[in-house]
């Protein structure tokens, strides 16, 4: 019950992602056919990395920007320099209402035109680090990519893609992290898991020093649901979704989820919950013959960290950064 109440949330009228699939189909594909008949056979339409109703997460609370009747075109590049502005003066004149909502985006146009290219190269990057078109060649380039960016590109709905450009694009990144790269943030997820979870926490309890002990069990909520994304092979998003998203995946959130719960209030039981969330993630990674035993130990993260560091065979990779 406590997983199905926080998948489900506030209780939405009608997705988003649904309305904007309707809208360009009812709105913006026969205003592209009436104006611009010679091009639409080059476009590809969705909406990616464009809100909380990409993930289907948008309700009552998340509808204040980047949501409602909208949707992006994607182009190749040289498409892009030929049609990229008649394209958008055609989207600039759709109405911004349509069947009773209303668009509430936050860029300078509702239905803006991106160059396939540009557009994967600015949501996959991390700082100074310049982003990926395609998705990586090597797991080194994986790890400079943040977790939420590939959640985000990899969500969402292509409408309509005639050429086929943009769904191998995230086709590409939607393959998920190659053997090394998965293995380094698994090893990082469970060094935190143990820092927090199986160090940090104990201590400061022991110590009757609450405030660090409060500190230290929601850093270890956070490394446990990052590292249960992992394990399920799935991209975790931003910490605003990561609760919501961790209660939809198939394997482990259930057992993780209670146990997070009981330890809100029950103070004086942390570690014991710790420690059955160490329990049940122990027997994931022996089913998965990542270790070879599944019988926990008190700094069974740790032990686990430091054998899947040991097990990754780029040593490059083993120490890299994590974007």
């Amino acid at each position: 019950m406590i997983g199905q109440n926080a998948n489900q949330g506030i209780a939405a009228s009608a997705r988003g992602i649904e309305i904007a699939s309707r809208y360009f189909w009812e709105v913006g594909l026969p205003a592209l056919e009436s104006m611009l008949p010679k091009s639409v056979d080059r476009i590809a339409a969705g909406l990616i990395a464009a809100g909380s109703d990409c993930s289907g997460n948008d309700d009552e609370v998340s509808r204040d920007f980047d949501w409602g009747p909208r949707f992006q075109v994607f182009l190749t590049g040289s498409d892009f320099a030929t049609l990229g502005h008649d394209l958008q003066c055609v989207l600039n004149e759709l109405p911004t209402q349509y069947e009773g909502a209303h668009c509430r985006s936050t860029g300078r146009t509702n239905n803006p035109v991106f160059a396939i290219d540009e557009f994967f190269a600015s949501n996959t990057c991390c700082g100074d680090l310049a982003g990926f078109a395609h998705s990586p060649e090597t797991a080194l380039d994986w790890l400079r990519i943040p977790e939420s960016c590939l959640f985000e590109v990899t969500h969402g709905q292509v409408f309509y893609d005639p050429v086929g450009e943009l769904t191998d694009r995230r086709q590409g990144f939607a393959r998920y992290y190659p053997e090394d790269a998965w293995r380094r943030r698994m090893s990082h997820a469970l060094d935190e898991c143990w820092r927090y979870g199986q160090d940090m926490l104990p201590r400061a309890i022991a110590r009757d020093d609450y405030y660090t002990a409060q500190m230290a069990w929601w850093r270890f909520a956070e490394a446990a649901m990052r590292l249960g994304f992992l394990l399920n092979r799935r991209y975790a998003p931003e910490s605003k979704w990561l609760y919501r998203e961790f209660c939809k995946l198939p394997e482990l959130s259930v057992e993780t989820v209670n146990c997070l719960w009981d330890g809100q209030g029950d103070v004086m039981h942390r570690v014991e919950l710790v420690t059955k969330i160490a329990a049940a993630y122990d027997n994931k990674l022996f089913a998965l013959g990542m270790t070879k035993s599944n019988a926990g130990s008190r700094d069974s993260f740790k032990t686990h960290a430091e054998i899947l560091a040991a097990s990754i065979s780029d040593p490059r990779v083993a120490t890299a950064p994590l974007a």
